[in-house]
Order: structure tokens, then C-alpha cells, then sequence
């Protein structure tokens, strides 16, 4: 029995021997000897490091360590501007107005001879107040030629009147049961209109949009209009 467990001794020393003269000195000379280990068990600082760009503050500072990721990363939402519509239903606003007024700007747009800078517009929270987007549409010369909007409202009379008022529009016959026109002509062409139809779908929950609504304003150049109306032709 002594001889026995005297060979079992020495057939599994020496393996082991044979094995710690091999791996000691490539733990000691390797640069990171603990790197397979550190990938099983990630450090703080290798979390913080895989958190994506859109969780670091852009003020500089440091996130709270309690702040739930999920509230990192979320998107940040921009604050909504509000603006009284009879400021920018306008055709006296200028390119420079409207980069001073709004942050974000939509270029490009481009309708005959004149070029569009589109922007959200909001005007309040109560039933007549307006939603949706508007755009400037500007000449060679930097001229504010013409404007649109497209959007929503709960109630549309103080939108009629407004525009009665500054662009001299007018009820027109109507186009069906549920269109309602106004327009403002010269020689026969509409050089300014708005039109109202009953949303698709109205909701008790959802009062500012019982009503589409979409109008443009043209300055009156019986120039410009008359390439206008030869360009539709």
C-alpha cells in the first residue's frame, strides 16, 4: 500500500512541476497577465466605457452613478417654441428672421422661381391656436414672395379673421359640403387662399385637431402672378 500511493505521488508532482516551469515565466513576462481574467469579469470603468455617446452630458458634467441608463440614453426632447400668428403670417419677414427665430430651419425647397425655408409653427394651447409646419418662399432678391401653411386647429375663426384682416381674403364658393374657401384674386387668379375641411377623424381627446387647414399668401405683384398663371396654363 505504501509503495502504491509513493507512485501515485510522483506521477502527478511531476506533471505539475513540468507545467509550473512552463507557465511562470509567461505570467511573469506577459505584459497583461490578468487580461483573460479581466474579460470575465468587466471593471467599472470598461461599463462606463460601453455606454454609447448619446449618455455623456453635453454640459461636461458627470451623470449621477445612481441615474438608471434607460434615462441616459433616451433622446432629449427640444423645448416647443410658440409664436403669435399675426407676427409670422407675414410676407414682411426676412431670411434673417427666420434664422433668429427659429433653431432648426428645412432648406432647399424650391417652387417656381422662389426658394423655401420651412419651419414648425406652433401659436398656443387653446382650441384656435394653430399646429403644423410654414414656409417662406423667397426671390432672387431676398424678397419674401410668398408663405404656406399646413397644419390643425380646433377652431378656425380666428385664423378667417386674421387673414381677412392682413390679406384681405374673402369666403368663396364652396367646393364641396365639407370645404370651406376664402380667397383674395387679381385678373381671376387666387393670389392668396385658405382652405378648412373637418379632420378624418375627430376625437373627443384630441381637440385641436378637429380642422385641416392649409393656406398660402401671395404678395401682390401682377407681374410675378401673370408668370404664374402662365406657367399653370
Amino acid at each position: 500500500m505504501f509503495l502504491f500511493r509513493f507512485l501515485f505521488r510522483r506521477l502527478v508532482a511531476v506533471p505539475m512541476l513540468v507545467a509550473a516551469a512552463v507557465s511562470v515565466p509567461y505570467f511573469l513576462k506577459a505584459k497583461d497577465p490578468w487580461r483573460p481574467v479581466k474579460q470575465l469579469f468587466p471593471s467599472g470603468n470598461a461599463q462606463r466605457d460601453a455606454l454609447p455617446q448619446a449618455a455623456l452630458d453635453p454640459t461636461g458634467f458627470a451623470p449621477r452613478r445612481d441615474t438608471p441608463v434607460a434615462d441616459l440614453v433616451k433622446p432629449r426632447l427640444e423645448p416647443v417654441q410658440v409664436y403669435a400668428a399675426e407676427e409670422v403670417f407675414t410676407l414682411d419677414m426676412t431670411i434673417d428672421d427666420i434664422l433668429r427665430r427659429w433653431p432648426r430651419v428645412s432648406t432647399g425647397l424650391s417652387e417656381l422661381e422662389l426658394f423655401g425655408y420651412r419651419v414648425p409653427l406652433v401659436t398656443g394651447i387653446a382650441e384656435h391656436d394653430l399646429a403644423g409646419s410654414l414656409t417662406y418662399y423667397f426671390d432672387s432678391g431676398n424678397v419674401c414672395q410668398r408663405l404656406a401653411f399646413e397644419g390643425t386647429t380646433g377652431n378656425a375663426d380666428e385664423l378667417i379673421r386674421l387673414l381677412a384682416s392682413q390679406h384681405n381674403l374673402r369666403q368663396a364658393p364652396a367646393e364641396g359640403p365639407s370645404v370651406y374657401v376664402f380667397r383674395s384674386a387679381w385678373n381671376g387668379q387666387a393670389v392668396s387662399e385658405l382652405r378648412i375641411r373637418p379632420a378624418a377623424i375627430v376625437r373627443a381627446d384630441q381637440p385641436h385637431r378637429r380642422f385641416d387647414v392649409s393656406f398660402y399668401v401671395s404678395r401682390f405683384q401682377p407681374t410675378w402672378i401673370q408668370r404664374q398663371v402662365m406657367t399653370n396654363r
